[in-house]
């Protein structure tokens, strides 16, 4: 496709960090800057003792992004080694309390709001922390040719080094179709460093590489797609807001891939007129056709290179090739199973259906045209025993380190894997 990097706008459609607020609630989330101070000592054996002299103590002075309010509290340090305040919620006599210090999670002492506690002098230096960030997708029809558009935001919570609120939307991807073909917009690049590892890094313009694949993975809802915007594009009959909206099984949709397969195949829009949308996610997301034929395609190709080879010289050839035939046969059975096994566990909402398929006796199965047989049970045992392997079921168990009063969980995004979270295609770096 041709250059179309000044056609896609880098400034967020109006409303749409709105909207994206509205439909992850994490992006409400505050912080609290804390910085060291000296104060007077007012404690109780400094109060009760009238010749004690005047002093001064190391404080932790507070300053809450929700309710703006900014006072001092007791400085400490917690089972980490690393110094920050003592929550007065926590606060016992004899005991202490918990220490709250930076990268944790906890709640305001004034107004009792979630905050994310960061050193201000750290935050100084960039001006602002991300506090939470999420992806999401706008559409919009561009150019002359009305080219139907998907550009994917990344939506970041910021926290000022003066206790402000931000909402920020980053260009991070774009899509660009016309009746054909697709152009794929880059607004990152990749980085790393010997301290952090690999993260990404946002860039100032559009790249438009010249080979690429999608990256983007999957999404709930696309904002500012409407049957109207979608009849006035390129691809009016693509029907892809009522792919987005048709009710399944599973939340995950697709639009860009279910853009690719309406060019590739303009009857794909049949199978949602007729009902069949689950049957789309799941050829889209697992690829079923093209994996499964490629591997049994590959099995009997070697199965039939083999008889010609064994044919011409070894008399035993017809019990060889029956042989392999056999082997073939399972090895082809084998892979039905695999993907009948996983996408049970997929629709049984299993978190991590490769570990899951771990605790599943393989040999009690039997795969029919129904599906699998007696998989049911042992999901339902499996769900009762470790319910946490689930979504919606029992929550995971959270290790806590001795010592450490809370748990500690860093703020802000960067991070490579998180971006590709949601991807099915994207495979995480050793």
């Amino acid at each position: 496709m041709k250059d179309v990097r000044k056609l896609v706008p880098r400034t967020p459609p109006e409303g749409l960090l709105e909207w994206a607020a509205e439909r992850h609630k994490e992006l409400g989330q505050d912080g609290l800057l804390i910085e060291t101070e000296w104060a007077q000592d007012w404690s109780l054996e400094v109060m009760l003792d009238e010749w004690a002299e005047n002093r001064k103590v190391r404080a932790i002075r507070a300053t809450c992004s929700a309710c703006k309010e900014s006072g001092l509290l007791w400085r400490g340090r917690d089972g980490r080694g690393e110094w920050g305040f003592i929550h007065p919620g926590t606060w016992t006599e004899g005991e202490g309390g918990e220490v709250c210090a930076d990268g944790d999670k906890t709640t305001c002492p004034w107004c009792g709001e979630s905050v994310i506690v960061r050193r201000k002098a750290d935050v100084r230096k960039k001006g602002w922390f991300v506090a939470a960030e999420r992806h999401v997708m706008s559409a919009s029809v561009l150019g002359k040719d009305r080219l139907l558009t998907l550009t994917g935001w990344t939506v970041q919570r910021r926290i000022t080094a003066a206790a402000g609120r931000q909402l920020v939307a980053i260009p991070a991807e774009a899509y660009v179709f016309s009746a054909e073909d697709c152009a794929q917009l880059m607004g990152w690049v990749n980085s790393y460093s010997g301290t952090t590892g690999y993260s990404i890094q946002y860039t100032r313009s559009w790249r438009q590489p010249k080979d690429w694949v999608e990256r983007w993975g999957s999404e709930r809802g696309i904002f500012g797609l409407t049957p109207e915007l979608v009849a006035d594009s390129c691809l009016p009959h693509c029907k892809l807001d009522r792919y987005m909206a048709e009710p399944r099984r599973h939340a995950a949709r697709y639009p860009v891939a279910w853009l690719r397969l309406c060019q590739k195949h303009p009857n794909a829009e049949s199978l949602l007129v007729h009902g069949l949308p689950d049957v789309l996610d799941e050829l889209i997301a697992e690829q079923k056709f093209d994996a499964l034929e490629a591997k049994v395609g590959g099995l009997q190709s070697q199965l039939t290179e083999a008889n010609g080879k064994l044919e011409g010289y070894d008399p035993e050839w017809k019990a060889k090739a029956k042989q392999m035939q056999q082997e073939a046969d399972q090895k082809v059975e084998a892979v039905r199973f695999d993907y009948a096994l996983k996408a049970a566990l997929t629709a049984a909402k299993a978190k991590n259906p490769e570990l899951v398929a771990k605790s599943i006796n393989r040999d009690a199965l039997k795969l029919t045209d129904a599906g699998l047989v007696g998989l049911e049970e042992q999901l339902k045992a499996l769900k009762e025993s470790d319910g946490y392997l689930f979504e919606g079921d029992k929550p995971a168990p959270e290790i806590v380190k001795p010592g450490s009063p809370i748990r500690r969980t860093p703020a802000g995004g960067g991070d490579l894997d998180a971006f590709y979270a949601n991807n099915p295609f994207y495979k995480k770096k050793a």
